[in-house]
C-alpha cells in the first residue's frame, strides 16, 4: 500500500512540475491539492490494494462562501473531481487523465454541508476501467467515520495512442525526458481572497414568477484561478457557478433564504478557455410543500459566448431543501 501511495505521490510531483502544464488551478484555490493539505496532516494519505484512494482535507474559511460558512456541495464535487481522477491515474497503467462526462454527489440523508474547519475523509476508487470509459465512486465521510456525502464520476479516457504508448510501456523513458527538459521549480500560487472574490459576476439577473418559479442568471468571465492545468474551465468550477445561479433561483422562488443544496448532478458537453464569457441560466421551482420542510428542484445551463454563437458547455441539475430538514447533524468537527 505504501509503495503504491508513493507511486502516485511521485507521479504527482512530477505533474506540478511540467512546464507544459499550468501553475495555478481552480484545485489550488479550494485548498484541494496533496501540497497544501500535507501541511495540515492531510492529502493523500492512503492508496489500498483494493485501489482506494484516501485523500483528507481540513476545510478552509475562505472556500465556504455563504454566510453561514457552509462548504458549497459544489465545491464538494470539485473536490471529488480531483480524488477521483488520481485514483484513475493511479491504477491505469496508460495514466489517462481523461475529461469528464458526468458528476454528480449527494449529501447523506439528514446531513447539513460540512463547515469551516471540518476534517473530511476522501475515498474514492475506480470501479471500472476500459479502453474509452472510466467509472469510479467517491465517500466523503467525517474523521471519525460518518458518511458526509456520496458521489460518482464518469470519464471519457480515450487518449488516442501515441499516449498510450509515451505513458503506458514507455513512461520511464517519458518520464526521464520531461525531467530533464521539461521541468521547472513553482512556488505555490497566491490565491483568491475568498472563492467569492474570484467568482464575482461581471452581470446578475434574477426574477420570480407565480407558481414558485425563480430564474437567474449570472455572467463571469473565464480567469486564471477557474481553469484545469490544460487552461479549460474547471469542471468543478462549472458546478459552482451552476449552484451560485440555482441559489439565487431557488432564494427567489420561495422568498426567503435558507435552502442548501442537497443533491447535484453536472453533464459536460463542450469546453471554455480563459478570456471567454460564460453565463449560468437556473430555473427552480417547488417541488413539497411545508414551511419547515420546502424543497426545490433546479436545473441550470452554463453557455460560453464564441463570437458567432453560443455554446452549452454543461448542465446541471439540482434538489434543494430547508436547512431545518437536514436534521441537527452540524458540524463534523
Amino acid at each position: 500500500m505504501t509503495k503504491r501511495l508513493d507511486r502516485l505521490l511521485s507521479l504527482i510531483r512530477d505533474a506540478s512540475r511540467a512546464r507544459f502544464l499550468g501553475s495555478r488551478s481552480f484545485s489550488h484555490e479550494l485548498e484541494a491539492k496533496h501540497v497544501q493539505q500535507v501541511t495540515q496532516g492531510g492529502g493523500f494519505t492512503a492508496f489500498g490494494d483494493d485501489g482506494t484512494l484516501t485523500f483528507e482535507y481540513r476545510v478552509p474559511e475562505r472556500v465556504c462562501f455563504r454566510g453561514d460558512s457552509y462548504l458549497p456541495l459544489s465545491v464538494l464535487l470539485a473536490i471529488v473531481d480531483e480524488v477521483t481522477s488520481w485514483a484513475s491515474v493511479g491504477v491505469d497503467p496508460a495514466r489517462r487523465p481523461g475529461v469528464s462526462i458526468d458528476l454528480n454527489a449527494a449529501l447523506a440523508a439528514g446531513r447539513v454541508p460540512p463547515r469551516a474547519g471540518d476534517h473530511l475523509v476522501f475515498l474514492a476508487r475506480s470501479r471500472r476501467m476500459g479502453r474509452t470509459l472510466g467509472f469510479q465512486t467517491c465517500e466523503v465521510r467525517t474523521g471519525s467515520g460518518e458518511l458526509v456525502a456520496t458521489a460518482r464520476h464518469t470519464k471519457l479516457l480515450d487518449m488516442g495512442r501515441a499516449w498510450g504508448i509515451a505513458f503506458g510501456a514507455g513512461f520511464d523513458l517519458t518520464r526521464g525526458l520531461l525531467r530533464a527538459f521539461g521541468s521547472v521549480d513553482r512556488p505555490l500560487p497566491t490565491l483568491s481572497p475568498t472563492i467569492g472574490d474570484l467568482l464575482r459576476p461581471e452581470a446578475c439577473e434574477v426574477e420570480g414568477e407565480a407558481g414558485g418559479v425563480g430564474r437567474a442568471m449570472e455572467r463571469h468571465r473565464v480567469e486564471g484561478g477557474m481553469l484545469n492545468e490544460v487552461g479549460l474551465l474547471f469542471g468543478g468550477c462549472q458546478a459552482l457557478l451552476h449552484e451560485r445561479a440555482a441559489g439565487l433561483a431557488a432564494d427567489c422562488a420561495v422568498g426567503h433564504g435558507g435552502l442548501v443544496l442537497g443533491a447535484m448532478s453536472v453533464t459536460y458537453l463542450a469546453a471554455a478557455k480563459r478570456g471567454q464569457s460564460v453565463e449560468a441560466r437556473a430555473t427552480a421551482r417547488a417541488a413539497w410543500g411545508g414551511e419547515s420542510t420546502s424543497g426545490l428542484v433546479a436545473t441550470s445551463c452554463l453557455m460560453a459566448g464564441s463570437g458567432k454563437a453560443d455554446k452549452v458547455v454543461s448542465e446541471a441539475r439540482m434538489r434543494f431543501h430547508h436547512v431545518a430538514a437536514a436534521g441537527a447533524r452540524g458540524s463534523m468537527r
